[in-house]
């Protein structure tokens, strides 16, 4: 018998749920495929370790193999079985288990028993065959801890990751290609159920009333309580049910916000406001020429940066493109991060250029932060920039680095994120500063905030769109 095991990876719930309906795999790395081999490895030692007369001779003989999936997960169940009366092939839903074929749940089996049939799912084999690594038997048997004549066991003690099968087997030659994502549809389940994760981590804040044994016993009661506390959430704290959402078609010339038509080739913006909102972020730019330090540092990387988050929209769309063509995608990043001193101006700065846009600002705090949390967002948003404000050094080194290093989504369209980070933040790793718009600011406010010559807040509130509307022409 030989089995080769495909991973679920480590999803939730509703995750594995998504990638189901939505027939979506994000990106399979090598730290994936190490971390799942670890662990499915050791799963496989206690569960030979529970029949080890049993197992134990196979193993030793070779009548009974086991080789991992190195790329994506596989979620196909196939039997072949040969013997003297033929062969069989039997697929369908069911997996390797009792429950499965002793008639406990639900499956659908098919059975093939002719040799044209046989080959054809040999081929299926054969595919995830070659793209698997063996689980050697050193791997799994050893000498018994508690034998005094050397006696060989089922190995139960942890597997060091040097012994992990993919690591074997790229130390015996295999090339291992990372594998990136495939761009997500948007189609009806995935985004129901995009949503509903949002909808979950709101809820999740909100605990269910116990009983006096410990026990939350779902009541009419119940329900209500739980209803008034979700309602109750002040509101700041609230993923908010309407998330705003701008598309793009390069195609067309079109734009659209909030489902509606908001801009197309066939627009003419008006010279008179375009004008004004070019005036108010010169001078308002301008302005930070009065800050104490390098205050002319300062200004060139806000002007870098407005460049960039006017463009970074596309950025999606250009990125598809530059694998096409075989050019580096990170030449188009879709992250920015604005860092320095804790008076500079970043926060407001970024959120007047964002207002200046889609006439939209969707920022979180640092407090509500991951990795996770921002990745959904951006996909909701579309083109809406994505601001995360105040990051802190913990959160800037817990999440950025793995959300921007393993970034490949090919999706069409998708939210810039910007992050401002405070003073305790003084350097962006190097291999961080090739996949995003890094801007120091080593300037900030001087005591006289009247030599500003304008005022940010009130010009958050009377900047508009037509600056954007304009370029976008």
């Amino acid at each position: 018998m030989e089995i080769v095991f495909g991973s679920e990876h480590i999803l939730t719930k509703t995750h594995l749920a998504l990638v189901q309906a939505s027939q979506v795999f994000e990106e399979y790395g090598f730290r994936d495929c190490l971390a799942d081999q670890k662990s499915l490895v050791e799963g496989l030692r206690r569960i030979l370790g529970q029949r080890h007369h049993l197992f134990l001779p196979r193993l030793q003989d070779g009548t009974l193999r086991f080789r991992l999936l190195t790329g994506r997960p596989s979620h196909e169940k196939l039997y072949l079985l040969s013997g003297p009366d033929g062969h069989r092939v039997v697929t369908g839903s069911a997996n390797l288990s009792q429950a499965a074929f002793h008639g406990r749940q639900h499956e659908i089996i098919i059975t093939f028993d002719d040799p044209a049939a046989w080959r054809v799912f040999e081929d299926y084999y054969q595919r995830d065959y070659r793209q698997s690594v063996p689980v050697e038997d050193e791997i799994l048997i050893g000498v018994s801890p508690t034998s005094k004549t050397g006696q060989m066991d089922i190995r139960a003690d942890p597997l060091p990751y040097e012994d992990v099968p993919i690591v074997r087997a790229i130390r015996a030659g295999l090339a291992h290609v990372e594998q990136g994502g495939i761009p997500v549809p948007d189609g009806f389940s995935a985004t129901a159920l995009r949503t509903a994760r949002r909808l979950r981590q709101e809820l999740e804040a909100v605990p269910l009333p116990m009983n006096r044994k410990g026990i939350a016993l779902v009541t009419p009661g119940t329900v209500s309580t739980f209803l008034h506390a979700r309602n109750s959430l002040p509101a700041p704290d609230r993923v908010a049910d309407g998330i705003p959402r701008a598309t793009l078609s390069v195609r067309t010339g079109e734009i659209h916000l909030n489902d509606r038509l908001w801009l197309s080739e066939k627009e003419m913006v008006p010279s008179a406001q375009v004008a004004r909102d070019a005036r108010l972020l010169v001078n308002y730019i301008g302005s930070f020429a009065a800050f104490y330090g390098n205050s002319r540092s300062a200004m060139t990387s806000y002007w870098a940066f407005l460049v960039w988050l006017y463009m970074a929209p596309f950025s999606a769309f250009l990125r598809q493109g530059a694998v096409i063509n075989h050019i580096d995608p990170w030449l188009y990043p879709p992250y920015a991060v604005l860092y320095g001193r804790s008076s500079g101006g970043k926060t407001l700065f970024t959120r007047i250029i964002a207002q200046s846009m889609f006439g939209i600002v969707k920022s979180i705090r640092s407090s509500d932060f991951t990795a996770q949390r921002a990745l959904a967002l951006r996909h909701e948003l579309g083109a809406i920039p994505l601001l995360i404000d105040d990051v802190t050094p913990d959160r800037m080194g817990k999440y950025v680095p793995d959300m921007v290093r393993t970034d490949h989504d090919m999706a069409d369209i998708y939210a810039p994120i910007v992050l401002t980070t405070n003073k305790d933040v003084t350097s962006i790793p190097a291999d961080l500063t090739k996949r995003m718009v890094t801007c120091h600011i080593d300037a900030s406010l001087p005591d006289s905030r009247a030599l500003q010559t304008e005022s940010p807040r009130r010009l958050q509130k009377e900047i508009g769109t037509a600056l954007y509307r304009q370029y976008l022409m």
